[in-house]
């Protein structure tokens, strides 16, 4: 039976420390001994490849699937798109898995960073287990029922 990890979700407009957010907990996490991944709502087009090159030209030729392996890394190229669910069964085994974007998904435990105090009320669901952003530093953040992660 797979093993499947805790998932937690990073959401906030562009530009609030998404990203920032989840570099820091992947780091924490790496270094507190966890197998983490992540998973990140990406605009299109994706290019993992540039023009002209061999997995370039695969895909261009018709290649439905791509995978490329090298000695220390390979990426796999789908012809469709996943859904975050079709996403996360690739980490079977991991400890945590930290789900960045995807602000309509509200399954899964959230962080939420955002760059204003009005922004946190307009991306809660429920599920939020702490605020972070650029909103963290402010120095008139009023008391919320949540932990605030700067």
């Amino acid at each position: 039976m797979p093993l499947m990890p805790k998932v937690v979700s990073v959401v906030g407009r562009k530009g609030s420390g998404k990203t920032f957010t989840v570099e820091r907990l992947l780091e924490e996490m790496r270094r507190r001994g966890c197998r983490v991944g992540s998973v990140k709502r990406a605009a299109e087009p994706i290019e993992l490849d540039r023009e002209g090159k061999d997995t370039w030209r695969h895909s261009r030729a018709g290649a439905e699937t791509l995978v490329a392996v090298g000695p220390k890394r390979a990426f796999i190229v789908l012809s469709r798109g996943l859904s975050l669910d079709e996403a996360l069964a690739f980490f079977d085994g991991f400890d945590l898995v930290i789900v960045e974007g995807f602000k309509g998904e509200v399954t899964m435990p959230r962080i939420l960073t955002t760059s204003t105090i009005d922004e946190i009320e307009e991306l809660r669901s429920g599920l939020e287990i702490a605020v972070s952003g650029v909103v963290a530093r402010s120095k008139e953040l009023p008391q919320l029922d949540i932990p605030v992660i700067n």
